[in-house]
C-alpha cells in the first residue's frame, strides 16, 4: 500500500485529534475534588514519564511505520473509540490541570513539560487522549514492530 493511501486512511484520525485543542473553547476546567488532589499528591512524581505522554505524535505517524491496509484502518478504528471516549469525559469532566502542572519540578526534561502548557488549555480529563492513544499506539508498535518494544 504505498503511502499516500495509508495518509488518506488515517486522515480523519489526525482531522478528530485536532478537535482536542477545541474542547476548551466549549468548556471550561473546574476543580477536582480533593480527595483526587489528596491521592495524586501521594504518587510520587517520575519526571521521565513525559515521554510515554508524547508516544501519542507517534501515532500520527503510524501511516509511515504501518504499510498493512488493514491493520492500520484497525488501529484508526480503535483510536477513534479511544477519542470518542476520551473527549466525552473531557467535556463532562474537564478537571483543572493547574494543581499537577505546579507540581513538576526542574529536570532534564523540562522542555517537554513547558510545551505542553499551552495558556487556554488548562484542563485535563480521566481518561486522557493522550494517555489512552499512547497506550494503544505502544502495544501496536510493540506487536507490530517487536524491536520497538
Amino acid at each position: 500500500m504505498v503511502l499516500i493511501d495509508r495518509i488518506r486512511v488515517i486522515l480523519p484520525f489526525w482531522i478528530v485529534s485536532f478537535f482536542y485543542f477545541l474542547i476548551p473553547f466549549i468548556r471550561s476546567p473546574i476543580d477536582a475534588p480533593q480527595v483526587f488532589l489528596d491521592f495524586d499528591n501521594l504518587i510520587p512524581f517520575v519526571w521521565w514519564m513525559i515521554v510515554p505522554y508524547y508516544i501519542y505524535y507517534i501515532g500520527l505517524a503510524m501511516p509511515l511505520i504501518i504499510k498493512n491496509k488493514i491493520l492500520l484502518n484497525h488501529f484508526v478504528h480503535v483510536s477513534f473509540i479511544l477519542l470518542g471516549i476520551s473527549y466525552t469525559i473531557f467535556i463532562i469532566w474537564p478537571i483543572s490541570c493547574a494543581p499537577v502542572m505546579s507540581s513538576v519540578s526542574q529536570n532534564p526534561l523540562s522542555f517537554l513539560y513547558n510545551t505542553v502548557e499551552i495558556a487556554w488549555l488548562k484542563q485535563n480529563g480521566f481518561p486522557s487522549v493522550h494517555v489512552t492513544v499512547s497506550s494503544f499506539t505502544a502495544l501496536v508498535l510493540g506487536t507490530y514492530r517487536p524491536r520497538y518494544r
